[in-house]
């Protein structure tokens, strides 16, 4: 181990160680069992609710997790990936966000350009230090949540230390940052409306990531975004506008359709997961942005759940059947069983950057 993977650890050895919408909208007027049938096109289906826009071949991990599809290393271009635009939010609580206080894990710490204070959470195994680099997911927290989710709502904790995203048996394991959003209205949000080089969510993100890289902690090639709720359009937000960073992203619960690829060539990977029945993030809403993402011949992995882990063969849209309370329940379910899978086919995905390349 060289010095410098020796002071990004030690730290760690010395320290315990590791706006609601509801179902009235105007898709409430297409029949749920035909949502998947107007979005007709050449794709691979596995099971219902399930498809991979990609071939097949044989799975580097589990062949039962993840859709059999063909490796691919991505070429990424320049970027930012969508049109600039949009004002950077103005009305910050005067209270900002504390440090969080994430158990079994490293907390970053930093300024962003605006003088804020602003934190993440390093999630790893307690051997991670001995299999570095490593892949690094992403972690973005919904807006009613905070960097503590990866342990109190997802089950990541199980997987960062057993899990092979890299196919080489001397890293198996990946690392989790969770970046902390800011306060605003009592809750803490990311800021995807602002397109600019200048939006500082994207600078603090930036500027956690590349500490861990200059600590030679990440595997560049392989580095994912994830994210729940309105932390799934920052996951989606940020890989478009770091198309040379991520490699894939992995959305719940969210449909961010107003993002626009504008570069060629396909947008990013991504592995979609969502619920028949929410009445946060309408499923119909989800199911008309996987059909532009058809449209964009993006490689998709999705999944339709129900209350539970089992899969749904359409959209529940009778409001009868789906009321706010369900539908917001089903929201904030994380769907714990269905993450490695998620994780697997976000893995199948690496970019294509030369080892001594410099970090941007």
């Amino acid at each position: 181990m060289t010095a410098r993977h020796e002071r990004w650890w030690w730290p760690l050895v010395v320290a315990p160680w590791l706006a609601t919408a509801g179902c009235a909208c105007e898709s409430t007027k297409t029949d749920g069992s035909d949502l998947r049938g107007v979005f007709d096109r050449p794709t691979q289906t596995t099971t219902a609710g399930r498809s991979a826009s990609a071939s097949a071949s044989k799975p580097r991990a589990s062949a039962t997790a993840a859709p059999t599809i063909a490796p691919l290393v991505r070429d990424p271009p320049a970027g930012p990936c969508l049109p600039p635009g949009g004002e950077p939010l103005a009305k910050l609580d005067r209270r900002i966000a504390r440090r969080p206080g994430c158990r079994r894990a490293r907390v970053l710490e930093w300024r962003d350009p605006k003088g804020t204070p602003r934190y993440a959470c390093l999630y790893a195994h307690r051997d991670s230090q001995q299999r570095t680099p490593l892949p690094l997911v992403l972690f973005f927290h919904g807006e009613y949540d905070d960097p503590k989710a990866v342990h109190r709502k997802t089950r990541l904790r199980r997987r960062y230390g057993k899990l092979d995203l890299t196919g080489d048996p001397k890293h198996p394991g990946f690392l989790v940052l969770a970046p902390q959003g800011r306060r605003v209205g009592g809750r803490l949000v990311f800021d995807t409306s602002h397109v600019a080089p200048d939006n500082v969510d994207l600078k603090t993100v930036d500027h956690f990531v590349a500490t861990l890289v200059a600590e030679g902690a990440v595997d560049r090639r392989q580095i994912y975004a994830l994210g729940e709720s309105s932390g799934g359009v920052m996951a989606a937000f940020y890989t478009m506008m770091r198309p040379r960073l991520v490699a894939a992203f992995g959305t719940y619960g969210a449909a961010p359709a107003h993002l626009k690829w504008s570069c060629d060539g396909p947008p990013p990977p991504a592995a979609i997961l969502y619920r028949a029945c929410d009445t946060v993030t309408p499923c119909a809403d989800v199911e008309q942005w996987l059909g532009a993402r058809q449209d964009a011949r993006a490689p998709t992995f999705s999944m339709r759940l129900g209350a539970g882990k089992a899969e749904e063969p359409s959209c529940v849209l009778s409001e009868r059947q789906c009321r706010k309370k369900k539908g917001t329940a089903n929201h904030n379910r994380w769907p714990k069983e269905r993450e490695r899978e998620w994780l697997e086919f976000l893995s199948r995905y690496s970019l294509a950057i030369p080892p001594d390349a410099p970090f941007e």
